[in-house]
């Protein structure tokens, strides 16, 4: 399996931690096919 990292900030964006600041929040979540072209996930 492929191991992945994320930086300090995104993980610190999804810990789960400080809720309330984070409520107005959105993050648009894509993937990306073989061929390279983005979809939302």
């Amino acid at each position: 399996m492929n191991r992945i990292e994320i930086s300090t900030e995104v993980f610190d964006l999804l810990n789960g931690e400080e809720l309330t600041d984070k409520q107005h929040e959105a993050m648009l979540l894509l993937t990306v096919s073989e061929d390279g072209w983005p979809h939302t996930a």
